[in-house]
């Protein structure tokens, strides 16, 4: 099992959070998303914390190009409004194949610690 991985950059809690990764095979090669559906869900203190919120394909999961691996998550404002600012949030992704009911591919978990915004 990997350890968590924070993830660099500002987290703002009420302000619009983009995340973007890259799913590669061993070798680097991107791997083709056609098909699978996408989840996140992102728990407030640790792992096993209480779920601040969900993100779905489309309702806060973008892949644009699927051959590309390319996965965009967008917290918006409510949802970052539901953080705690100095709280940690942790979040993997998880991928799901409806024609294959035995796929699941799991994410290593990602973390972050959102600042308080300061003119809200």
């Amino acid at each position: 099992m990997t350890s968590p991985r924070r993830l660099s950059g500002t987290f703002k809690r009420g302000s619009s959070i983009s995340i973007r990764m890259t799913r590669e095979n061993p070798t680097g090669t991107a791997v083709d998303l056609s098909g699978l559906v996408t989840r996140a869900s992102f728990r407030a203190g640790s792992v096993g914390g209480s779920v601040l919120f969900t993100l779905t394909d489309g309702d806060g999961i973008t892949i644009s190009a699927p051959t590309t691996g390319v996965i965009e998550m967008k917290i918006n404002r409510t949802r970052s409004a539901l953080m705690t600012a100095g709280v940690t949030v942790y979040f993997d992704v998880e991928q799901t194949n409806p024609s294959d009911s035995e796929y699941e591919w799991q994410s290593r978990t990602y973390f972050f610690k959102p600042d308080e915004q300061v003119t809200r």
